[in-house]
Order: C-alpha cells, then sequence, then structure tokens
C-alpha cells in the first residue's frame, strides 16, 4: 500500500468517530502517515459537514499533533471562524509554537481579539517586536481591549505606552473601570510605576466599585422586604 493510500485509510477511520472519542491506535496510525495525513485532514476542516460532528475537534488536534505547516494559517483562522473550537485550535497551534505568533499578531491587527489568549499564551516572556508592535498600537487605539492580557505578557519594554493609556483612560466611565485595575496592575508586575496619577484613577475606581457594591447591597434587602410582606 502507497504513503498516500495508507495516510487516506487511517483518516477514514478519523471520519467514523464522528461522535466518538479518537481511538489511540487511529492517532499512531495518522502520526505515523505525517504530511500526506496532514493534507488529507486539512481538506476535511473545509467541509461543511465535518463541523457538525467531533471529526472536525479530531482532525483540529492531530493536525496540531502532526506540525503541519500548510495548515498553520487555517488552524489561526479557526479562533475567529469556529471559536467553539477554541480549546482544541489554541493547543494545536502551541504545538507549532512561535511559528505560530506571525497569523495571530495579523488577526490581531485586524481587530480579532479572539486570539489574545492563544498569543499571548505563545509570546509570553518572549519580548517579541512584532508582538509588541501591535500592542502599542492597540494601547494607543483601545487600551481596553487587551489591558487583562499584559502583565501575562510580560515585556516591560510596553510600560511607556502602558502608562500613556492609563492617562487617557476615564476613571469616571464604568466601561474602563477594570481595565484601569488591569493596567495598573500590569505595571506594577513588570516593575513600573503608576506614580500619583495611577493611584487617584484607583481611588475614584475604588469608590465607584463601594458605591455600586452598596447600592446592590440595599437592593437585595429591598427584595427580600417585599417578598416577606407577601
Amino acid at each position: 500500500m502507497s504513503e498516500t493510500s495508507l495516510a487516506h485509510a487511517w483518516v477514514q477511520q478519523v471520519t467514523r468517530c464522528a461522535d466518538t472519542d479518537l481511538p489511540d491506535y487511529v492517532r499512531r496510525g495518522i502520526l505515523s502517515c505525517g504530511d500526506p495525513a496532514g493534507e488529507l485532514l486539512g481538506e476535511l476542516l473545509v467541509e461543511p459537514d465535518t463541523w457538525h460532528t467531533r471529526v472536525a475537534e479530531h482532525a483540529i488536534v492531530l493536525l496540531g499533533l502532526l506540525r503541519h505547516e500548510p495548515s498553520l494559517q487555517h488552524l489561526s483562522d479557526l479562533l475567529w471562524d469556529e471559536p467553539q473550537y477554541e480549546e482544541e485550535v489554541s493547543a494545536a497551534l502551541a504545538a507549532f509554537g512561535d511559528e505560530a505568533i506571525p497569523p495571530l499578531v495579523a488577526h490581531l491587527r485586524h481587530g480579532r481579539t479572539e486570539v489574545l489568549d492563544t498569543l499571548v499564551e505563545l509570546a509570553a516572556g518572549k519580548q517579541r517586536s512584532d508582538v509588541r508592535e501591535v500592542f502599542e498600537e492597540l494601547l494607543e487605539s483601545s487600551p481596553e481591549e487587551i489591558a487583562a492580557w499584559l502583565a501575562d505578557l510580560a515585556d516591560p519594554d510596553l510600560l511607556p505606552s502602558m502608562l500613556r493609556a492609563l492617562e487617557r483612560l476615564d476613571e469616571h466611565n464604568a466601561t474602563l473601570r477594570q481595565p484601569i485595575i488591569d493596567l495598573v496592575d500590569a505595571i506594577d508586575v513588570l516593575g513600573g510605576d503608576a506614580g500619583e496619577l495611577g493611584e487617584q484613577k484607583m481611588v475614584t475606581v475604588r469608590a465607584a466599585r463601594a458605591r455600586w457594591l452598596a447600592e446592590m447591597a440595599a437592593g437585595s434587602r429591598s427584595q427580600k422586604k417585599r417578598r416577606r410582606r407577601r
């Protein structure tokens, strides 16, 4: 049996696991075939019927285990196109290591924040210039979208951009209070100093949170009183 025919036979086994886990012997068979199996698995992911079964899940995982480079762009696209498979796609991309970072950076540059978890996991602590550049752009345009990931990214060279973003964020805007907390925390974790400005903003945020909690508690007590009257 030719290498291609053998790969086809193993991929057929994958398609029979539409509602079940993938047996270890099938996984081993696919991995023994290498790129020919990767090509066939990639073709499965463009078939609409695949997405109604667990075949898509199996194909994604196997492509990561194979480190099938021609499928790398398609896998990164899935974080945007098929978010329900985020866990499987993230694991598959992690297998590629640094090779998976550029397509994820491209997605983030186009506003696809769904890739942030995977990108930061892969790029954390590496202080890559391409990752830093897109984060600097977002800190300038929409820091609230990435504030929660800055501490984990662990790039001290972003501190100047983070401090400028903190200065611009309005602590009186309820939707920006959590990003302000995240920014101040990240600045501290990375060895920076938010200074008096950061402290002033945090005082305002804490006071607003305290008022909100007091209002929620008062509302809860009021509801309990009404229920007792009934």
